[in-house]
């Protein structure tokens, strides 16, 4: 898919957050989140918590979203509630 947008991920300096991450649904599985997390710490202050709003555990769909951040050392921090669609979503945490 070249010339195409694979992915989007927006950060809050200000409140060292990662507020938005999406990944084409056809492009999943192939990199693009992890390399847009990446890119997003890059722009966060490394010696503050960062933190991100993702799926609950007990949602299916956001399975890899979770595994991603996992991966990259968040934790689970606090229930975040229901976002805009209904869907349960937990705020997640990394702290180095």
């Amino acid at each position: 898919m070249r010339n195409k947008i694979q992915g989007i991920t927006v950060v809050n300096k200000n409140t060292n957050e990662i507020i938005w991450l999406a990944v084409r649904e056809e492009s999943r599985g192939k990199g693009y989140g992890h390399q847009l997390v990446a890119r997003a710490l890059s722009f966060l202050d490394n010696k503050r918590p960062v933190c991100v709003q993702t799926f609950s555990p007990n949602i299916k769909d956001g399975e890899m979203a979770r595994k991603m951040y996992l991966k990259f050392g968040f934790i689970d921090f606090k229930d975040g509630g229901k976002n805009p669609a209904g869907i349960d979503t937990v705020i997640m945490k990394l702290e180095k």
